[in-house]
């Protein structure tokens, strides 16, 4: 049996770009979830560790302060549910929403474009097929402004979050088409 051999960021990146296969394929949302949540989580601790870079500060400063305890709490409470068991043996998660696992895969993806100033193709595919299901959150110009509003547009058709599935799916395709691996960001 083959041993790996893996850092924690390359670990982080694969555990991304995996649950970003998995969410296109309309794969568990539960497995998803703990994929992405753990991710953000080695890419938190290390941001913090090396010193927050730009996009992390940024994100930092929009929480109160003093409230930053209670924020990550409820943000990894889903994952959280899983990982210690002992807390709640007979607990049920039922609040669950794909909507906040998107968000999770966004702030992972950041963070990881943070500390390695570039981003793989997989959170490429996310992160324009995240800001064209939600363009009202993001704030992209010139051609990538143009990439997101043609993808929202084609977006605006399909109803089920399978078919918005279906079509991050196609652009992780097409971008994988064109052979890049990794894009380098400012």
């Amino acid at each position: 049996m083959a041993k790996i051999q893996v850092n924690k960021i390359e670990g982080a990146q694969r555990q991304i770009d995996t649950a970003i296969r998995l969410l296109f394929a309309n794969e568990d949302p539960l497995a998803i979830l703990t994929l992405a949540s753990g991710a953000f989580r080695v890419l938190r601790d290390l941001s913090e560790f090396r010193g927050a870079g730009p996009l992390w500060v940024g994100f930092k400063d929009v929480i109160k302060p003093g409230m930053e305890g209670e924020f990550f709490a409820a943000l990894h409470m889903p994952a959280n549910f899983l990982k210690h068991a002992d807390r709640a043996p007979d607990g049920v998660l039922d609040n669950l929403d794909e909507a906040a696992i998107d968000g999770i895969l966004q702030m992972a993806t950041v963070l990881y474009r943070d500390l390695c100033n570039e981003i793989t193709v997989e959170m490429n595919a996310f992160t324009l097929w995240n800001a064209a299901m939600r363009p009202h959150f993001f704030n992209f110009q010139g051609e990538a402004k143009e990439r997101v509003d043609v993808a929202a547009e084609a977006l605006k058709g399909l109803s089920s979050r399978a078919e918005q599935l279906s079509f991050g799916g196609h652009l992780l395709e097409e971008l994988r088409a064109k052979g890049v691996d990794r894009i380098p960001m400012p």
